[in-house]
């Protein structure tokens, strides 16, 4: 049994071939990473296509940048009918002499390619298939030619080669970015289409609320395939130690008995396998504090959402297990996303006083003062106003009140949590 500390680590794909990389998240999920090669990668790619293992492809991005004279089709293209162009990243810019910027995932690509319904300038969609074609053929295929029918769209093709549709590396694109856009424009179109990837060690009660985030890619340590008995796990499990591990008034009592369970639990998977389970049977008896690693990939915007969730706390207290993990990562995202994830400080929510009904201390903790008309502003719902206002009530803090009025406000960026759209109800108390 061995206890480990949380942990986050940036992967870069810059100086990496997308095959390597992509080959480097897969066998994550497998803990083989033992088996990679100078020249593996390409086979590793063969195979995931052979077997229609996709997931893995949606780690590694294609980069495209279209000079302005392309603006109409990239807008067309951004509200295509195709079900697949949601997973494709757009930034238009305004209408004039800016460029707009695409960004897709490999199998973001690989399925709108492959969608029947799609619609729009055809010669557009041939062009950008075919820059992945020849860049990537053991992904997309060998370079399609449309023959002499398709005389005027192989023309097409060839002048993108110059002007119209660039496919270029992460590193350029960032350049290219930077270039042709004002701060604030670049900004927003690395928000919009710029991906990160972390490596995050965490624990599985944890990873059970990540994996909850929608338009984001992992790659997960199976404990279906990963037999923890074999010679290359050293003959120990891991074990992610609890955010109260360290703490002296909790250490007697808490720590003994969570070492306990979990020396326990491996005990007895080491036991069931001996007996003839498979790794998938075995795990049932693995803990939460289980230690495995989960590689995850999202665009800056994405990212955000899950900070502003997991860190800040947006929607309601984030575990403290799953905030120490996530303050991790957001010091390796906001060191490689040149301080847009996350510039802020992180600042504790004040705690609660668990006397008084819950959403009382929420105007604590927003700073929000009784104005000298007795008007409060409450971030809550129109019952947990009322529950606030008996609790103003029963404490003396008012005499008499109601709730007289009940409007949404206009959205407003939140203190402590930069980018977090919240619409606060106003109640006037008399």
């Amino acid at each position: 049994m061995l206890v480990v500390k949380p942990n986050a680590m940036y992967l870069s794909c810059d100086d990496t071939h997308p095959y390597a990389f992509i080959e480097r998240v897969g066998r994550t999920c497998y803990k083989s990473e033992d088996k990679i090669t100078e020249n593996s990668s390409v086979q590793f790619i063969k195979k995931l296509k052979d077997r229609g293992h996709l997931a893995m492809l949606e780690h590694a991005y294609a980069y495209f940048h279209f000079h302005p004279m392309a603006r109409n089709f990239v807008e067309a293209f951004a509200h295509n009918e195709s079900q697949f162009t949601r997973f494709l990243n757009f930034d238009l810019g305004e209408e004039g002499e800016q460029p707009s910027f695409m960004t897709a995932s490999f199998t973001a690509l690989l399925n709108f390619f492959n969608d029947k319904e799609y619609t729009g300038n055809d010669a557009y969609i041939y062009a950008i298939k075919r820059k992945c074609q020849e860049a990537w053929p053991e992904v997309f295929g060998e370079v399609e030619y449309y023959g002499a029918a398709c005389d005027v769209v192989n023309e097409f093709i060839s002048s993108c080669d110059d002007v119209p549709v660039k496919r270029v590396d992460r590193l350029t694109y960032i350049e290219r970015v930077k270039g042709t856009c004002t701060e604030v424009r670049a900004n927003e179109v690395f928000k919009r289409t710029l991906p990160h990837t972390v490596l995050l060690t965490i624990d599985c009660g944890a990873c059970r609320e990540l994996v909850r985030h929608r338009d984001v890619s992992y790659a997960h340590e199976s404990t279906r395939y990963c037999n923890y008995s074999k010679a290359k796990f050293g003959g120990d499990i891991k074990f992610v130690e609890p955010f109260w591990y360290d703490d002296p008034a909790k250490y007697d009592v808490l720590h003994t008995a969570w070492r306990e369970a979990c020396k326990a639990a491996e005990s007895a998977y080491f036991e069931l396998l001996a007996n003839g389970a498979a790794p998938e049977e075995a795990r049932q008896v693995l803990p939460f504090s289980l230690a495995s690693d989960i590689v995850v990939t999202a665009v800056e915007r994405e990212w955000e959402h899950i900070i502003n969730l997991r860190v800040y706390g947006t929607t309601g207290r984030p575990h403290p297990d799953m905030r120490r993990v996530m303050l991790l990562a957001t010091q390796v995202l906001n060191e490689h996303s040149e301080g847009r994830l996350y510039p802020t400080p992180y600042a504790p929510p004040k705690e609660k006083e668990r006397t008084s009904a819950m959403f009382y201390t929420i105007t604590d903790e927003r700073n929000y003062p009784v104005k000298e008309d007795g008007e409060i502003i409450f971030t809550s719902s129109a019952v947990a106003a009322r529950i606030c206002l008996n609790t103003l009530l029963e404490e003396g803090k008012v005499k008499d009140g109601r709730v007289v009025n009940n409007r949404l406000f206009d959205q407003k960026i939140m203190d402590g949590a930069p980018g977090f759209r919240d619409v606060t109800e106003k109640y006037s108390i008399h």
